[in-house]
Order: structure tokens, then sequence, then C-alpha cells
């Protein structure tokens, strides 16, 4: 019973140190591909990033961004990184013609370049930017919504906002299964509140595509000693074998999950029982055994066999010691590529934990706010708006929404900078789970949308004036209005305009409104003048050409205009000086029309207008109406005389 015991004891401890290697190994090679899934997704965030905050990036920025980043982010075995644009069915032939003339990266354009496959349909979602471009040149123009495995994996990221995989693929190039992660970009006209919003402004796809064989096989050739086998299938579909052929029947065997992007992978890893386990360890128990025959052979045995257990232990002990400390390394690289990435974006971008307070921020965040992150970590907001707490309690009760309904939120907000400056800004925020699966704190990043709003709001106020100025009666009604469309938008306190007139010294009052200041001194130069006194005065000149017709005088100016607003400023007072020079050409040619050349006096033309609304009046009127004829006896005998007689 003794002998017995001892074998089973043995063969129980030999299958158990078996097993923990095999898992050790396993385990360290699913955290691998995690990791390289994870640098995948990070480069993917890094590309949605660049195109929101650059509409309109060209391809050689493009090609430059990912030559950078792709080594930096564990990325390098990635096959292709792309850029699809929404195109619509009416917009198709213009954007094939804007790509194939397109010669930012090769200097003869892309001439060949078409949207494949052929066929009409409501829209496309084609490739349009793929870096590396020599090795992926097939992809160009390949539209993702034209297969159903592809469109599936764009109507999901389009409706959800969040990174999603495809289902296995056949790539265009290599014809080798493979999968592509794809993030949508949306336009940021308007805070994307539902998914009528998202599905309005879907701009493209964003993809990082990846063979099956480039991003697994390495991580498995690692173990190559071990012959370990790794089968991934996704949704029963098996698109990656290490090995070919059945696993054996008595081989060491596990199954794991991986999530990504929205799918589930199932990772079957096996290797031979003797990759594992030597024939020593096989023969123990049994030696073991034999040796329990004899009692001297047994105790020989017994000391041996333990003193070869304990050896064996911390062996395993040592190797598992070892496999952890490298998942701490891989993890630790992991983070500090994430640290890293974080830093280079373009926009700020801040955590928070759960009590509000910051945890850190990045340098794009040091340089919007004017201030250091060593300021700011482990404080609430409030300190972060002490000149503008009402900014301050906005910001606390959207987060408080956000801690109420973890996930994802987005929303516009205006807010002052430490310096006075008012910024509109868009807000992306989202919440992360800690190790024990609640929420641990948010990440946010803010994109400054001051220049679009700006330039919308006087697109708005050009237009406004234009309509005024086309449907106005004369300038003294127009030009009242004009001043007020404009010191409304600004937030200005009123102004007031005056003309040259070649007959007159001083220049001519012609309308005004608000707080209008009451004098002119000149009319000034070409250029637009800021002047701090009365509250601020800016003077503009009304210029056609190089000629000065009047100048516009605004009150209530805090600060000189930003050279937008002064280029603004110099299109709208042309736009007045060309209607100025329009009235007064209008009212010169009706005075012609209707006056002497002469003399000045009213003519014919003017008389009989006259007569027919006097006429037409004393019919409405029911009034009498006379008509006086004065004659001057001679007259035409004295116009007839050289005026030197007369």
């Amino acid at each position: 019973m003794v002998s017995l015991a001892a074998w089973r004891s043995l063969s129980l401890e030999v299958e158990h140190a078996t097993r923990a290697s095999f898992n050790a190994v396993v385990a360290e090679s699913r955290h691998a591909l995690e990791s390289r899934l994870n640098g995948y997704q990070l480069v993917l965030l890094g590309m949605q990033g660049l195109f929101q905050a650059k509409p309109d990036l060209d391809r050689a920025s493009f090609d430059r961004y990912i030559a950078e980043l792709a080594p930096e982010r564990n990325a390098s075995q990635a096959r292709a990184f792309s850029y699809a644009k929404r195109v619509a069915a009416a917009a198709r032939e213009r954007f094939v013609a804007v790509v194939r003339g397109d010669k930012s990266l090769q200097p003869a354009g892309y001439p060949r370049f078409m949207i494949r496959p052929a066929g009409e349909r409501p829209e496309y979602v084609v490739i349009s930017y793929v870096a590396p471009f020599a090795a992926n040149e097939r992809a160009l123009g390949l539209d993702l919504a034209a297969d159903p495995v592809r469109r599936l994996s764009v109507e999901r990221t389009r409706d959800s906002g969040l990174i999603v995989a495809s289902g296995p693929v056949t790539l265009a190039l290599t014809d080798e299964r493979g999968v592509s992660l794809r993030l949508a970009v949306y336009r940021r006209t308007r805070a994307i509140d539902s998914l009528d919003a998202r599905r309005e402004l879907f701009d493209g796809i964003v993809s990082v595509t990846f063979g099956a064989r480039d991003a697994i096989g390495d991580i498995v050739a690692r173990h190559v000693g071990e012959k370990l086998r790794l089968r991934v299938a996704d949704g029963g579909e098996a698109f990656y074998d290490s090995a070919s052929g059945p696993i054996e029947t008595e081989a060491l065997s596990t199954r794991t999950a991986l999530e990504i992007g929205g799918r589930r992978w199932d990772l079957q890893f096996s290797a031979p029982l003797q990759a594992f386990r030597t024939a020593g360890d096989a023969l123990m128990p049994w030696l073991a055994l034999g040796g329990g025959l004899a009692i001297s052979v047994l105790l020989a045995g017994l000391v041996g066999s333990l003193s070869t257990s304990t050896q064996r232990a911390h062996r395993i002990a040592r190797e598992i010691t070892e496999d952890l400390r490298r998942s701490q390394a891989e993890l630790r690289e992991a983070q500090r590529t994430t640290e890293l990435l974080i830093e280079t974006l373009p926009n700020p971008v801040f955590f928070k934990g759960r009590d509000g307070n910051y945890l850190g921020v990045n340098k794009a965040w040091e340089a919007f706010f004017q201030r250091s992150r060593a300021s700011i970590i482990s404080r609430p907001v409030q300190e972060l708006y002490p000149h503008a707490p009402e900014v301050a309690e906005r910001m606390h009760a959207a987060d408080q929404r956000l801690w109420d309904e973890p996930g994802m939120q987005t929303y516009e907000a205006t807010i002052t900078l430490p310096d006075g400056t008012q910024r509109d800004t868009l807000y992306y925020k989202a919440t992360f789970t800690g190790p024990d699966g609640q929420v641990a704190g948010l990440i946010g990043t803010i994109i400054d949308i001051t220049e679009r709003k700006q330039a919308e709001k006087r697109q708005a106020m050009e237009h406004a004036i234009t309509r005024v100025l086309a449907a106005a009666a004369d300038a003294a009604s127009a030009i009242p209005q004009v001043i007020r469309i404009l010191c409304e938008a600004m937030a200005w306190k009123g102004g007031a305009l005056w003309r040259r007139e070649a007959q007159r010294r001083e220049p001519v009052f012609i309308g005004a409104w608000g707080s209008a200041p009451a004098r002119i001194e000149s009319l000034g130069s070409a250029g637009v003048h800021w002047q701090p006194r009365d509250g601020g005065l800016v003077s503009l000149p009304l210029l056609l050409g190089s000629d000065v017709l009047g100048a516009m005088l605004l009150a209530g100016v805090p600060r000189a205009p930003e050279r937008e607003l002064t280029a603004m400023l110099q299109a709208i007072g042309s736009q007045v000086a060309q209607y100025l020079q329009r009235t007064q050409a209008e009212d010169a040619l009706r005075f012609v029309a209707t006056h002497d050349a002469l003399t000045g006096l009213p003519n014919r033309v003017m008389f009989n207008q006259r007569l027919e609304h006097a006429i037409m009046q004393a019919k409405r009127h029911r009034r009498q109406l006379a008509v006086l004829f004065i004659d001057l006896d001679r007259f035409k005998v004295f116009d007839a005389e050289p005026a030197s007689k007369r």
C-alpha cells in the first residue's frame, strides 16, 4: 500500500508539474497576442484622432504618420493601415477624378484608380488612403460596403462609434485569411447624441488590417521547442492553425476566449505531452513502485524520488517565475506604449478618478490650458476654472451624468481659459474599469472647434449683410441694418458710417446703430485700425480698389481684431463700398435723366413723371388738379443768341 501510495503521489505530482508548465506557456502566448491586438487598437484610435482633428489631411501626411507611428506601437506586423471615405452615388465620378489627380505622394497620380467592384450602389465606402502603398496597391479603391462580411463591420462601427473587428476575410493582395479592425470617423459639425446623428455625420472608416499568419505566427514560433500548436476560430470558422492534421488524443490541450472588437475568438492551444514531460518524469512513479518491493530499495528510491521531485518543483517554480517576469515586462511595455501614444496625440487628453480628481493629462492638454500637469494632478475640475466657476459646475455635472450612466459621452461646451479667452470645444469621454470590473475612472479628449464656430458665425453674418444690401431701397435704410448685424454678431456696442463726397470737405454722415461715435476725425487709410480709447474703437475704411469711399467707426471693441476677423472686416468694407458706389451711380443716372444738362433744372421727363403722379393722387383722393403754364416772351430769340452777347 505504501508503494502504491507513493506511485500515485508521484504520478499526480509529475502530471501537475507538466500541466503547470504548459499553462504558463499558454498564458504567456495569450498575453502576447492580446498585447499585440491592443497595440493595433491604439494605432486605430490615433488614426481616428488624426482625421477628426485634420479633416483635410492629405495623402503624404497620412503616409508619414503611419511610417512613424506603427513601429513605436508594436504594430509592424500589420499588413495595411487605411482610410475609407464615404462617397454618395451622386459624388462618385467627382471622387474618382480627385483621387486620380492627387499627386501629393505619387508624381503621376493614380490614373488607373477605380471603385471596385464595379456597379451602381446608393453609396460607397472606398479605401482612398492606404499605407504602406507599395505592398497594398490592390486595396486602393476597394468598396468595403460591397462585400457582406466587410459591410457588416462597417455598419457596426458606424452605429456604435466603437472599434469593431471584421470576421475572417480573404486579403486582397495575398489571398490569405486575415482580419480588419475598423473605427468610424465622423464629421464634427454638431454633437453626436443619437443613432440617426451617427449615420448622418458618418464620414469614413479607419482600418488596421493584418494577416493571421503575420500577427499570430511569430508568437507561436517562440515556443517551437515545446511544439506548441494554436488554432484560432471566429464564430466556429477556423482561420488560423499553426499546424495541420488532428490533435493527438493524449496531447495537452486547453481552450480560452479572447474578445476583440466585439467578436469572440476561440483559442485552442495544444502540445505533445512529451514536450513538457521527459521520459524520466514518466518512469519515476514506476521506479518508485518497483523499489517498493524491497524495503532497502524502497527507502533509497523514495529518498531519491523526493529529492528529484523537490528539484523538479524548484525548477518549475523558477520557470513560472521567469514567465511571470516576462509577462510583466510586456505589460509594462504596453503601458509605456499607451502613454507615449497619448502624449503624441494632437488633441488634449485627460484622465479622472472616480472621485472626480485628475489622474493625468498629456502635453496637448498642458499647452491648451497653459498649465502644467503637476498643478492639476489629484485636484478637482473646480481648481481648473477658479476664474469661471460656472464652467466648472457644468463640467462637474457632465461627469456626474457619466458616473450615473457609464459608457461614452459627447457634448459641446464653451469654456473660458485662464487668459480670459473663450474657446468652443467638443468633449469625448468614456469610463474605464478596474481589475474588479467596476468603473474606476474616465478618459476624455477635447477638440477645439472655435475656428469652425467663428467661421460659421461670420459666414452667416456676411450672408445677412449681402441680403440687406441687395434688398435695401437706399443707403440710409441699409447702413444701420448692416452695422446692427455686425455688432450683434461680435457683441459690440454700435457704430456709424461716413461717406466721402467730392463737393464737400468734411465726410458726410450716412447712418448709425447702437452706441455710435458722434463724429470721425478722418476717413483714414487703407488699413483696419484699433484704438483703446472709449472702450475700444475700430476704424474700417470702405475701399474700392485703392480709393477710400468712406469709413465705418465701430465702438465697444475690447481688443484689436485678430487676423481672420481683420480679413472679414475688410471684405465687408469692400462690399459696403461697392454698394455705396452703386447707389451713387444710380442717383447720378436718375439726376441726368430728369434734369437739364446745362442749367440743372428739371426737364420734360421729370415734368411728365410729376404730372402723372399728381393725376393719380387726384383720382385716388377725388380732388381737382390745376396745371399752371408760364410763357416767357421772346425767350426763343434770347436762347438763340451767343452767350457773349447776352
